[in-house]
């Protein structure tokens, strides 16, 4: 926009006093002009204010935590242990025994080995007595009565390597056990071993009669890697395999004496001779077979008949 200036006009007075000055503006071609005088102050215009745009304020959202929800903890059962003073009745099975070799010849060793059914705190023992044809192989660590032939243990897991005493007959020797707690005894049990007659054989070979005659061993020279103890017992009742092709069974066990170890293989085939009454025996004779048992086959399988 264009502004012309018509005239500007400045008359300077000098009296006693001040002389106002006037100044005229021309301002545009509207002819507008502002005129004030000297020492007086122009009117302050009226300002209208604009109002200002708002500001949107924005209000944060709440975020909703999630609600925690609080599992209940599992309370560990404790191991039930019997203290000395709330030992139970007796039940049926308490203490569970076994030994190895299942049947012990005279002379010959073995391990017994029992487990418990439950736990027992501290202060209660296990009682073992021993019948006259078992004993101890060593004493060294043991707690061993030798008037009552008894091992005093603590009542936990255990093993005891026994020893035959004298050569007993062909019998069933009893071991008792027992529970004892602040002297007094509160369960008992019983475990049976059968004990059979045992027969020396030399590296060189010899022969053993066993079961009053009824069974032979022949065992020729170069059969045996060493001296050899040898036993003959019936196989009756659980202890016979499934299936028995006969009533009548038998088990013959060999040991060195040396490795003490158990002989399961012959350099040379041994000969067995099995006695039978015929009397008793159904059908042909002349059909008659020898078997054995299999373990890892878990079979019977016919021995050669000469």
């Amino acid at each position: 926009m264009r502004i012309w200036v018509h005239g500007l006009v400045v008359i300077c007075m000098a009296l006693n006093s001040l002389t106002p000055v006037v100044s005229a503006w021309l301002l545009s071609n509207e002819g507008s002009a502002s005129v004030f005088m000297q020492g007086e102050q122009p009117p302050t215009p009226t300002e209208t204010p604009t109002p200002l745009p708002q500001e949107e304020t924005e209000t944060p959202t709440e975020t909703a935590l999630p609600t925690a929800t609080v599992q209940p903890m599992e309370t560990p059962q404790p191991t039930e242990t019997m203290r000395p003073n709330e030992i139970q009745d007796q039940p049926e099975t308490w203490i569970v025994f076994n030994a190895h070799p299942a049947v012990v010849s005279q002379g010959g060793k073995i391990s017994l080995e029992w487990s418990f059914t439950e736990e027992f705190a501290p202060g209660i023992e296990l009682l073992i007595t021993l019948p006259v044809e078992l004993r101890p192989e060593e004493l060294e660590g043991l707690v061993y009565d030798e008037n009552l032939r008894q091992l005093t243990f603590p009542a936990s897991d255990g093993e005891v390597r026994l020893q035959t005493e004298a050569a007993p007959a062909e019998k069933e020797v009893v071991i008792h056990a027992a529970l004892r707690i602040n002297g007094e005894v509160r369960r008992e049990v019983q475990y049976a071993i059968f004990v059979v007659p045992s027969y020396f054989v030399s590296e060189d070979g010899g022969q053993v009669s066993a079961l009053d005659g009824a069974v032979v061993l022949d065992i020729p020279r170069g059969a045996l890697a060493e001296d050899t103890v040898f036993s003959v017992n019936r196989v009756v009742g659980d202890s016979l395999p499934a299936e028995q092709h006969s009533a009548t069974a038998f088990e013959v066990l060999a040991t060195g004496t040396e490795s003490e170890e158990s002989v399961t293989h012959f350099e040379v085939p041994i000969r067995i001779e099995v006695a039978y009454d015929e009397a008793s025996l159904p059908g042909d004779e002349h059909g008659l077979l020898l078997t054995y048992f299999d373990e890892e086959l878990q079979d019977w399988q016919i021995l050669p008949v000469m």
